[in-house]
């Protein structure tokens, strides 16, 4: 308190100048020794006062800390509050974007597959049948439509094989 407050400084300085006065009045059988320790008085109760307005100023700025840290408390869990529930709601929109996302790729991966077997099943048995039908003509221009044909089922093969890989039903899509 010293330190602090340089009124409360004044006042001790002001009661040691007193209460020597009073020892040495004292000392000396001097009847000054009764003023001196009505000034002692004075002093030791304006010092107590000091010390009361300085606990109350103490006590007054530390509610004051702690209000400011409390509403700086809750505003914090405020924003904490807000942050979790965006956070959560980023998570679940993540969540629904990669759910749509396998959707897509499984509706991708069944129209391969369906187209993939419409081309095997239906294209490619056509192509084969007329293929088997220019085998039984026996002319030069029944040749060469049976070439054609083969390769057209080759090409109709590596477009069903391109639509669905090998890998997609011994792994699935996942992997």
């Amino acid at each position: 308190l010293l330190r602090a407050d340089s009124q409360f400084s004044t006042l001790a300085g002001q009661a040691e100048w007193a209460l020597s006065q009073l020892e040495f009045a004292e000392e000396r059988g001097d009847r000054s020794a009764a003023r001196y320790a009505g000034i002692f008085d004075r002093v030791l109760g304006a010092m107590a006062w000091r010390v009361g307005d300085y606990s109350k100023e103490r006590l007054s700025t530390s509610r004051l800390l702690l209000c400011l840290m409390s509403l700086a408390l809750i505003a914090g869990s405020f924003v904490f509050v807000h942050m979790m529930r965006r956070l959560r709601a980023t998570a679940e929109e993540q969540r629904e974007s990669q759910a749509l996302t396998r959707a897509l790729f499984k509706g991708q991966e069944e129209e391969r597959l369906r187209i993939s077997h419409e081309l095997h099943d239906a294209v490619a048995q056509d192509l084969a049948a007329a293929k088997l039908y220019c085998g039984l003509a026996d002319n030069a221009d029944a040749s060469r439509a049976a070439n054609l044909l083969d390769r057209s089922i080759s090409e109709v093969r590596e477009i069903c094989q391109g639509l669905r890989p090998a890998e997609l039903d011994k792994l699935g899509i996942a992997e």
